[in-house]
């Protein structure tokens, strides 16, 4: 039998938050449309889907004390091994993007400088 091998992922993890217009997008103006979050950032998603497959996870990633950062420090929990990450204090990173009524994103706002403290 083999052993499994430890994969180490190093990388952001990030709350995206969508704003998908439901109607015709109307610039400048208040849109009827819904607000979902999810977690994401590229380093998290192949950590998780890694850890989805039965790999066994070591995830070096930076997480702020707000809200958003507990919320993936509990997702992940269980799942990864979070322990040699940064828990700091600030913002998590967050990822913010409006689409139109197509899907079609128009703008996006990448709040990413907790990485920096990552070295």
């Amino acid at each position: 039998m083999d052993k499994k091998k430890k994969i180490t992922v190093i990388g952001a993890t990030n709350i995206d938050i969508a704003g998908e217009c439901l109607y015709r997008m109307v610039v400048g103006d208040s849109n009827i449309g819904k607000v979902v979050t999810s977690i994401g950032g590229v380093g998290h998603n192949i950590a998780m889907n890694l850890s989805l497959l039965g790999e066994d996870v070591t995830f070096i990633t930076a997480l702020g004390d707000d809200d958003f950062g507990l919320i993936a420090k509990k997702e992940m929990e269980g799942k990864l091994d979070i322990s040699s990450s940064l828990f700091t204090q600030g913002r998590s990173g967050t990822y913010l993007y409006v689409t139109d009524e197509n899907c079609n994103m128009h703008v996006a706002v990448n709040d990413m400088g907790i990485n920096s403290r990552l070295t």
